[in-house]
């Protein structure tokens, strides 16, 4: 006999003198049911939805109508978790509270974790009633007009209101209407998520025809709107001439059948009870009781029809039979299963004077078989059906099992065939006399929680049974060879939340053993067992094996296996690349592992491949074995795979691949690539760039390699030593999507191209030393349009690239994030006469020198278009270093936040420099030269530069180390330099004429962007004549746009229609950015954001105790990029001491604090 599946734990309560029975429920919850409302005086006719909260149902809303001021009728509301703790206030918040009275309230969940409710509203008048609706918040504030939005007002009364979702986070309410016809029509509204009518004034008309219109349903049906069913008395005032109408509505709130409906069942006698549900192919199926069949005294069968959106009946004409038999059958309540049949539960008076519960399975097509969900003594009825998410339903119904005269309420789960919950249900709450007015809606968990009616207050509970999650569908074991086997694992954990899930895990198939995890189990909620079953066939074939887990919700695990009575040895075979006329010879080994004779017969039916022996018919006996050679080649230029055949349906077939190199100057790489992966097209293209490479160097006449955008690592597998090598005559070109068919037509910003050093575990210890490599190559050697990144080399020379002699193009490469002992983004080593262009070196770390980029010993190394920023040395150079390198040119750079002990920016060490339209800014010295660092027989000259804003406790701009003379300067703006002539700062260098110092007017230094403002002293100050002038500035535009050059790696272009000292582009949002310099003496620069439409601004300065020091702005500003200074004074002028301070920006929703220092 099946075991019951119901709690372990028993919980016993007595209510008026009756054992509660053994209840599914959550723990949080109060046995018996948990108080929603029981304040004073009368509350009734809750009903229910379900609530969100983060994407996920989590409890429920209950509405009532409330008598508790004792003068008229409220509507009220309460919010429960799926624990059962009141989210709001105990006993509710109101809804509404006009005057007059509010009563029978319909509620619906609006998808933003509230709810959506209607009613009755008399505040107009006693005999007028109207409809009023209000969204309230998972916060339970009222979110539309105080009192509600008015639904209809039309003439007459509006009643028997229904409210359900729209799908779009508002509602669809419908209701009774006697605005023109005292015996009552159906209208329908559609409010948005603001309240606001979305159709008609006062509503549309469903039906107005003549006679009653009465019991109205409603079911969405997706994008197509909704269908609505009723019962109709348009044939007849009188009893027996009741018949189910229907009508769709679209979303529009245009009717889109025959005007007042259509008939679903206008059969003999009287057709009424209607209930509703959509399936997942907008079609609505509408169940009801019917009496066509009566032979006397009223008896009822139950029938029900699926009509589709065009208004076509799909089964039976008049409705197809759910039930038909000579007892009384009362009105049904209806869900959809996972078949998108309806699960129909109704009624019936089968076995003697009292109505027991029954349930069918209807399809339209197949008798349903009726089964009966409780024969409990006495009456069950007024029950409540709802979707249990798993294809199955829940069912809760008023029993009075306990005595006549008295109300329990019960539960049961029914899926796949199966009651899971024990027999004749489950008790939600005791056999009182008054439990009323049962709704129920679906817990999100396979459960329902349950509200209800009690002697004038409101009460809830939810039921909640076992439930089976199994973690694989099917185990498939594929190919294991006889005498061989094959695990795999799957798992069986109770997902439900109530009761002990219980079964036994077992299985009687040849070929097939459960390792762990067999025999009986019983699992609390949240508890798994791990079943390992082995696959160990004893003769070929394909064997296929049910685990059976001996629970129906979790039903079988099917498991398939293919037993091999051979085995091939390799089954793949890959010849790699060979060059064209040439051929490469491999060999494979069949094995007999069968106790008879293997047969089969060797045969591959490829070009380029061929048998040279084993190959035709074979006869191996027990134990024996067959070796088989295969040539690969020669065979024209391309991509080749094949099949080797060994005849025998239960023996591997052995593939393989073989390249000959492409005739083509080009190879494309792609990693998204799908093709034959030749290399010869984007189609395709091979899927690494280490691949292409290896290509390169067996295939003579590749010159390019063009790769698209994605990630490539020069290793598949931890290799601290592999590195891509550049080759001489080869270019490499990054920055494509995989479309392109010309080099101008890449865009290299939009289509990142990243070669990365990170490969094995996460972390940097094993990534590769080197990502990129170049030795000896010529100007032949090309890379461009790529980003470096990934390297770690804590105890060598270069982490993102290492060029050891020679002169390679590099051009339009990021390197970023590479780390070494010397030169963290690049090392050059007698890279003599290099010219290095449009490189960017961003967050790169070396322990000692060059944290960007070290150049050592390279003779008249040209570096232009280049940008440095975050990059760190622990001891000189943060963003550039150079040793014994004379002759070298700096030309349109900026460097920004690098950081080092010595030369936060540049340091240079016996060798000199050329700098020429060079930018610093915000870059530090924790020791020495915050900007330029002249080391020990370090020198140069600098012409049509800046510097500023950078800092050190010596030199914040220029430091030479043991007493040099300096450097001449000329043509530059720097930082308390003075200026040329007499009040030159002979600690900076050399005067060389035409020096000055201001403000240059960054746009964003503290974010890198060095371009320069409108008003900036450095416009048109350059020398026109200098040696290293560049053509282009670091944007690319051109370099001299007025009269002379600009001082700096940009130009300054006045934007078309914008005025002003203010950066053209408009922000975003509010921002705040950090002072500029910092630690700064006497003054510093606050940046700040103010976005279109401009706002109210204020800049304070604080201590570190909190207390303000200065109000530095107080107002409403403009949109912009705008600046501040503070000059170190509080708001009475006096001048503050060295310390840490803050400024903080507060506007319209947004505060933003930096942290200062200043250093007197």
């Amino acid at each position: 006999m099946r075991r019951s599946l119901k709690a372990k734990s028993l919980i016993i309560v007595i209510l008026t003198g009756l054992a509660v029975l053994p209840l599914v429920l959550l723990a949080a919850w109060i046995a018996g049911g948990t108080p929603i409302c029981t304040a004073p005086n009368a509350q009734y006719g809750s009903t229910i939805a379900y609530a969100w909260s983060h994407g996920i149902i989590d409890g429920a809303i209950v509405t009532w109508g409330d008598f508790r001021n004792g003068s008229h009728d409220d509507i009220w509301a309460q919010r429960v978790n799926g624990d059962g703790d009141e989210q709001w206030s105990t006993d509710g918040v109101p809804v509404c509270t006009s005057t007059g009275n509010q009563s029978y309230p319909a509620i619906a969940t609006d998808k933003e974790n509230g709810a959506i409710i209607a009613w009755e509203d008399e505040r107009s008048g006693p005999t007028n009633s109207d409809i009023y609706a209000q969204r309230i918040l998972s916060t339970d504030a009222p979110d539309w007009t105080t009192n509600g939005v008015v639904v209809c007002n039309a003439a007459g009364d509006q009643s028997d209101v229904v409210v359900i979702a729209d799908g779009y986070y508002g509602a669809i309410v419908m209701w009774i209407d006697k605005r023109t016809d005292p015996d009552g029509d159906i209208y329908v509204q559609r409010l948005d998520d603001t309240g606001a009518p979305m159709w008609p004034a006062n509503g549309v008309a469903v039906c107005t025809a003549s006679g009653v219109q009465v019991d109205p349903v409603i079911a969405p049906i997706g994008t197509l709107g909704f269908i609505i069913a009723w019962v109709d008395h348009r044939a007849g005032p009188y009893s027996n001439l009741a018949d189910i109408y229907a009508q769709r509505v679209s979303l529009t709130g245009v009717t889109q059948w025959d005007d007042d409906g259509i008939p679903i069942c206008a059969a003999a006698m009287d057709q009424v009870g209607p209930a509703i549900v959509g399936d997942r192919f907008r079609n609505a199926i509408i169940a009801w009781r019917d009496h066509r069949n009566d032979t006397g005294s009223p008896e009822g069968d139950i029938f029900a029809q699926r009509v589709g959106p065009s208004g076509d009946a799909q089964w039976t004409p008049d409705g197809f039979a759910v039930w038909q038999g000579p007892a009384e059958d009362l009105d049904p309540e209806l869900t959809i299963d996972g078949s998108d049949n309806a699960v129909v539960v109704w009624p019936g008076i089968h076995n003697g004077l009292y109505t027991d519960l029954y349930l069918a399975i209807v399809d339209g097509v197949s008798t349903p078989t009726t089964r009966p969900v409780c024969t409990a003594q006495f009456s069950q009825g007024q029950q409540a059906v709802v979707s249990d998410g798993a294809g199955g339903a829940v069912i809760s119904w008023i029993d009075s099992r306990a005595a006549f005269g008295t109300f329990a309420i019960y539960a049961q789960r029914y899926n796949n065939g199966e009651f899971l919950w024990d027999p004749d249900g489950i008790l939600i709450t005791g056999g009182l006399a008054n439990n009323r007015n049962l709704r129920m809606v679906t817990d999100g968990a396979h459960g329902a929680i349950t509200s209800w009616d009690r002697a004038g207050d409101i009460y809830a509970q939810r039921a909640y049974g076992e439930d089976c999650g199994l973690s694989v569908s099917s185990l498939d074991f594929g190919m294991v060879s006889v005498g061989d086997w094959q695990e795999e694992q799957f798992t069986i954990t109770n997902t439900g939340e109530g009761s002990v899930l219980e079964g036994s895990v077992w299985e009687s198939c040849p070929h097939y053993q459960i390792m762990s995890g067999g025999g009986a189990y019983s699992l609390n909620p949240s508890e798994y067992v791990d079943v390992v079953v082995r696959f160990e066939p004893t003769e070929s074939g394909t064997h296929a094996c049910d685990i059976q887990t001996g629970n129906v919700l979790c039903g079988a695990v099917p498991c398939t296996g293919n037993g091999m009575g051979c085995d091939v040895d390799p089954i793949d075979i890959d010849f790699g690349l060979i060059a064209t006329g040439e051929y490469v010879d491999e060999t494979f080994t069949i094995y007999n592992l069968l106790s008879s004779t293997l047969t089969g017969d060797i045969s591959e039916t490829c070009g380029a491949f061929s048998i040279l022996s084993g190959g035709g018919p074979f006869s191996l006996g027990p134990g024996e074995f067959l070796v088989v050679t295969v040539r690969f080649g020669p065979a024209p230029s391309g991509q080749y795979d094949c099949t080797v055949d060994t005849g025998e349906e239960f023996c591997y077939d052995v593939s393989l691949t073989g390249q000959v190199c492409a005739t083509q100057p080009r190879l494309y790489v792609d990693e998204d690539a799908i093709g034959s992966g030749d290399g010869t097209s984007w189609a395709n293209a091979y899927t690494e760039l280490r691949e292409a490479l290896a290509a390169v160097d067996l295939c003579p006449g590749i010159t390019e390699i063009w790769v698209a955008e994605g990630t490539y690592t020069p290793t598949e597998l931890p290799d601290t030593l592999a590195r891509f090598e550049l080759k001489n005559n080869l270019s490499i070109y990054g920055g494509f999507n995989g479309t392109e068919s010309t080099l101008g037509e890449r865009d290299v910003s939009a289509h990142p191209t990243i070669l990365s050093g990170e490969v094995g575990a996460p972390g940097q210890i094993d990534n590769c030393h080197n990502v990129v490599y170049a030795f000896n190559v010529d100007a032949t050697a090309v890379l461009d349009g790529f980003t470096v990144t990934g390297a770690y080399n804590p105890n060598g020379n270069g982490g993102g690239m290492v060029v050891e002699g020679g002169t390679p193009t590099i051009s339009n490469v990021t390197f970023e994030a590479n780390e070494a002992q010397y030169g963290g983004g690049m090392y050059l080593e007698v890279a003599n006469a290099i010219l290095l262009q449009r490189l960017t070196f961003d967050s790169n770390v070396a322990s000692y020198w060059g944290g960007g980029l070290y150049a050592n010993r390279c003779t008249t190394a040209t570096f232009t278009n280049m940008l440095f920023c975050d990059n760190n040395a622990g001891a000189k150079g943060g963003g550039y270093y150079q040793y014994l390198s004379p002759g070298t040119v700096l030309s349109t750079v900026a460097f920004c936040d690098n950081v080092a002990d010595n030369g936060g920016a540049v340091g240079i060490l016996k060798s000199t420099a050329s700098l020429t339209n060079v930018s610093m800014c915000a870059n530090t010295g924790n020791v020495a030269g915050g900007g330029l660092y002249f080391d020990i027989g370090g020198g140069g000259d600098v012409t049509n530069s800046i510097l500023w804003g950078d800092t050190a406790p010596v030199g914040n701009e220029v430091f030479y180390e043991m007493f040099l003379l300096g450097v001449p300067f000329s043509y530059s703006l720097i930082e308390n330099c003075g200026g040329s002539g007499a009040g030159w700062d002979t600690d900076i260098g050399i005067d060389g004429g035409n020096n000055i110092e201001g403000d240059p007017l960054f746009y964003y230094p503290w974010d890198g962007d060095l371009r320069i403002g409108a008003g900036s002293p450095a416009i048109e100050a350059g020398d026109g004549t200098a040696a290293h002038l560049t053509s282009t500035d670091l944007d690319g535009e051109a370099r001299v746009i007025g009269a002379a050059p600009d001082m700096g790696a940009y130009e300054y272009a006045t934007p078309t229609g914008v005025g002003g000292d203010e950066d053209p582009t408009v922000p975003d949002a509010f921002a705040l950015y950090q002072n500029v310099p910092n630690p700064f003496n006497p003054t510093t620069t606050i940046a700040y954001d103010v976005p279109a439409g401009g706002g109210r601004v204020r800049l304070d300065i604080f201590d570190v105790s909190g207390r303000l020091v200065r109000i530095l702005v107080d107002g409403t500003q403009t949109e912009g990029v705008k600046r501040a200074s503070w000059d170190g004074r509080n708001n009475q002028g006096a001048v503050v001491a060295s310390g840490v301070y803050f400024c903080r920006m507060t506007a319209p929703e947004f505060t933003q604090t930096r942290k200062m220092v200043l250093l007197r």
